[in-house]
């Protein structure tokens, strides 16, 4: 027969082999709550209301970049000094660079000559702006306050940039989105709506270098 005391000393195991899977049982469903309510309310991410960042931009910037085009690479410069766009790209280097250049005019692209008249044997092409003249578009746009958008704030090549619509700013023959530097306005970047990815003619990340040159 089992004694008296040795049913009590098994009553008191019980009672704290109770207490201790009571307590990790709390502490489970505290971190579950914990858990379950981070996840059910995320942070938003970041969003810019696009007219009004545009205004924010300077009047001026420098981009230099590269892009790999398959056996060759292509160098980017791009210069922005008010409301005048100039690219100059397009070959290899040591090779003749095609010049292109558009400025905005009351809120229009206007097509303007080469800015040396073509002396120093580069070509002149003159397009619309698209690819990394589109800051041109945009800029062009916000004249006309037709930017009433919010987008989110991506990343790329170390920057923050928003990647409008490239229909948004009248650009129709474009199937990717032009993406542009958060800080200057540059075009760093053309990126696929449908999957997200960034495409075409994006800049080499680590290529990328922007500045804004003293007025």
């Amino acid at each position: 027969m089992v004694s008296t005391i040795a049913i009590a000393a098994e009553r008191r195991y019980d009672l704290r082999l109770v207490a201790v899977i009571a307590a990790v049982l709390a502490v489970v469903a505290v971190a579950t709550a914990l858990t379950f309510d981070s996840g059910s309310s995320p942070a938003p991410a970041a969003t810019v209301a696009l007219g009004p960042l545009v205004a924010t931009w300077p009047e001026r910037f420098e981009l230099t970049g590269t892009k790999g085009v398959e056996t060759w690479v292509e160098h980017v410069h791009v210069v922005r000094d008010g409301d005048r766009f100039v690219l100059t790209g397009g070959a290899p280097r040591g090779e003749v660079q095609q010049v292109r250049t558009v400025e905005v005019v009351g809120g229009e692209l206007v097509e303007t000559p080469c800015p040396d008249g073509g002396a120093s044997g580069s070509s002149c092409v003159i397009e619309p702006a698209v690819g990394f003249l589109s800051t041109a578009a945009l800029v062009a746009a916000a004249q006309r306050a037709e930017l009433p958008v919010e987008l989110p704030v991506l990343e790329y090549a170390g920057r923050s940039v928003v990647c409008p619509s490239a229909r948004l700013l009248g650009i129709e023959r474009s199937a990717l989105d032009p993406c542009f530097d958060l800080a200057t306005g540059a075009v760093l970047a053309q990126r696929d709506p449908d999957t997200g990815e960034f495409d075409g003619p994006s800049l080499d990340p680590w290529s990328v270098v922007v500045s804004i040159p003293p007025a």
